[in-house]
């Protein structure tokens, strides 16, 4: 006589990030009435109880009933649209769906749907150095608005910046601790109107259980919108794949529009700084840097941070080396440092196959932004013999940011369409339908490949389990 009738496929949510792979469990005879797909079970994996989530129930077939672990009890159920939505979030990022639950979503698996009737908007898109006065003119007072904010200081300015324009705010982050953000989450679902500003880490939460939610994301050209870890999650993909779920109102504020993320292309009008420049060009980098450094004084060549972000890292190490630097001998810019008076930028390009790379423009501008607030004076060092920034337009912008729209929609990467770069040593078999390739390098013999998948293809595809096999990596730049 069997000790069980049925199974159970269970996603683990586990922080481990080795199996996008569903585990069968044994169903015991006393939860068989009880058990259903969706549900939040209790379950031992790896010797440890954790928490996994049915994804379907099987007739027993015995083959080897001695090993197979049971569940050891039911929590609840878990709503399938909050589920669809980790799930088309894991997949457009090949991430194990459990590891994306662990990460993001455990403390919100009872969150309830109450959307019946998703009306999904199209998003509006904000631009210029400073869009406060606009963010003012979309907050609606007898909404509840939620105001996403890279860093706790720039969540202080613009808690001040509204209450001098006679907003009151609910609640705004000082900390960012857990209690702060468990009671913020409390906080939003007791009102139904007001002013609440968080920190861009929360933005992960759908609030299935709210209507009417009006979110604004604040500074998205802010390097704090990407995940440091693994699978490194853009907070701006992650609200876009949202929007499928819910029928809240976005607005996005930022100094320039990045279109791995935007999905509209409109005619755009904003203030571009004006600095001192001066220009070093020699028929190489290599050159324009020996150039500068030779004929600049001591004083101006010690004090000068670099930015290095617009070139390669090979480009980088190569002039490092000329110039016989370390990396801990010179100053290298980041935007969280405190910013020198004099700022030298390695070959300014903002373009491939001469089409604009939005991202790369947004990150100039914010560049520049920053040095005209500090009064910086700018070295440029490049191979060109034009005055690359002085010709920048809004002209020439336009006509740039509509050429690319068009190329990242045609071939990627954009908010609909990931591409991923895969290196093997071997040729690969799989993915046949979606990969070019491959590249051969003639030192290393590895071949290159390049993954191309769209948010609609990955409904259903997680490359999670074929990808892990390679060295790879998502390709964010034209």
């Amino acid at each position: 006589m069997l000790l069980h009738s049925y199974t159970a496929n269970i996603l683990v949510i586990s922080k481990g990030r080795f199996s996008n792979k569903n585990y069968t469990y044994a169903i015991p005879t006393h939860l068989e009435k009880d058990i259903a797909i969706n549900q939040l079970v209790n379950i031992v994996f790896n010797k440890r109880t954790v928490k996994g989530i049915v994804s379907g129930i099987h007739e027993f077939k015995p083959l080897n009933s001695s090993s197979m672990s049971e569940i050891i009890s039911i929590d609840s159920m878990v709503d399938v649209n909050l589920i669809n939505y980790f799930t088309h979030l894991s997949n457009y990022y090949c991430n194990p769906t459990g590891h994306t639950i662990k990460l993001h979503f455990e403390l919100i698996l009872s969150q309830i749907n109450i959307q019946k009737n998703i009306n999904i908007t199209d998003p509006k898109y904000i631009y210029g150095k400073d869009c406060r006065n606009m963010l003012i003119e979309n907050i609606d007072p007898s909404q509840l608005n939620i105001i996403y904010v890279p860093s706790l200081r720039s969540i202080k300015l613009l808690a001040e910046f509204l209450n001098d324009n006679n907003l009151i705010i609910l609640f705004y982050q000082k900390t960012g601790g857990k209690q702060e953000s468990s009671l913020m989450s409390r906080i939003i679902n007791k009102n139904k109107s007001g002013i609440i500003i968080s920190l861009n880490t929360s933005i992960f939460n759908p609030h299935m259980n709210k209507k009417n939610l009006l979110l604004h994301y604040w500074d998205i050209n802010n390097y704090a919108y990407t995940e440091s870890r693994m699978p490194k999650f853009n907070l701006i993909d992650v609200s876009n794949i949202q929007s499928i779920y819910t029928d809240h109102i976005q607005f996005y504020y930022s100094e320039f529009p990045d279109y791995r993320y935007v999905r509209s292309n409109d005619v755009i009008e904003i203030s571009l700084p004006k600095l001192s420049v001066k220009y070093f060009h020699e028929h190489t980098i290599k050159d324009s840097l020996v150039t500068f450094l030779r004929t600049e004084p001591k004083l101006i060549t010690t004090e000068a941070t670099y930015n290095f972000e617009f070139c390669s890292t090979e480009l980088k190490n190569e002039l490092l080396n000329a110039a016989n630097i370390n990396d801990d001998e010179i100053n290298i810019f980041k935007e969280s440092n405190k910013i020198s008076n004099v700022n030298v930028i390695i070959e300014p390009t903002i373009s491939y196959i001469n089409v604009l790379n939005s991202n790369r423009l947004a990150r100039l501008i914010r560049y520049l932004n920053i040095l005209k607030v500090s009064n910086s004076q700018l070295y440029v060092l490049t191979r060109r013999d034009h005055k690359f920034i002085d010709l920048l337009s809004m002209k020439n912008i336009n006509n740039w940011l509509n050429d690319e729209f068009s190329y990242r929609n045609k071939y990627g990467p954009s908010h609909d369409t990931k591409l991923i770069q895969i290196t093997s040593n071997n040729p690969i078999k799989i993915f046949s339908d979606k990969l070019s390739g491959p590249i051969i390098d003639p030192v290393t013999k590895n071949y290159t490949y390049q993954l191309t998948y769209t948010l609609e293809e990955c409904l259903q595809n997680n490359y999670y389990e074929d990808l892990k096999k390679f060295e790879y990596s998502f390709i964010n730049y034209l």
